[in-house]
């Protein structure tokens, strides 16, 4: 029964996928309206709690997509659908 049980979870395990979601970020520093914009597995408010801003600055959400597979070892993010068309 353990055999059984063990193989059914191998199975399972194997044929997860994972997946997670780019955000795309711009942040406008409002005195010198300087703009630059930022992919991330964070959405715009998490951002802002891990990644210190300028006081001047504020962060807003531009779009996001959801991407096959995993981050690990930094590997680059997928492309937005909207490029591949």
């Amino acid at each position: 029964m353990n055999r059984v049980f063990a193989t059914i979870l191998m199975l399972i395990t194997n044929s997860a996928g994972a997946e997670y979601r780019v955000f795309q970020i711009q942040i406008t520093d409002s005195k010198t309206q300087n703009v630059r914009q930022v992919q991330s597995t964070l959405d715009p408010e998490q951002f802002q709690m891990v990644y210190p801003i300028g006081i001047n600055e504020y962060v807003t959400y531009v779009q996001t997509w959801r991407c096959q597979g995993n981050t690990n070892h930094h590997k680059p993010y997928c492309q937005s659908p909207e490029l591949n068309r």
